[in-house]
């Protein structure tokens, strides 16, 4: 109608930096991980409710193990820290996650 600018920009287009972050960190969230010897992981367990328990007060996760060798590109081997040498099964990446020691609080 007339020649004066518009009043406002349009609030989704984005700077393509932060656009661009935004993608790769999408990316990263979903990205396969790859664990080398020695690393201690959490093992996702899959509970089936028992003895009228439901699976909503099962544990989640068991650990933390440490990965012993890469039997495929999809697999590992796993064995408890307190017998590094005997190994406890094979699992799938897809059932483990990163483990992070327990950081201790100072007194300040």
């Amino acid at each position: 109608m007339s020649d004066h600018p518009p009043i406002a920009t349009y609030p989704y287009r984005m700077n393509p930096v932060k656009k661009q972050d935004c993608q790769r960190k999408n990316f990263d969230r979903r990205r396969q991980k790859y664990y080398k010897p020695g690393d201690k992981v959490w093992v996702t367990i899959h509970p089936i409710s028992r003895n009228n328990r439901s699976r909503k007060f099962m544990p989640k996760g068991e650990g933390p193990y440490l990965i012993l060798t890469l039997r495929s590109p999809v697999t590992y081997e796993i064995a408890d820290p307190a017998n590094p040498g005997q190994a406890l099964g094979t699992c799938h990446v897809s059932a483990l996650k990163d483990y992070q020691e327990p950081e201790t609080e100072r007194n300040t």
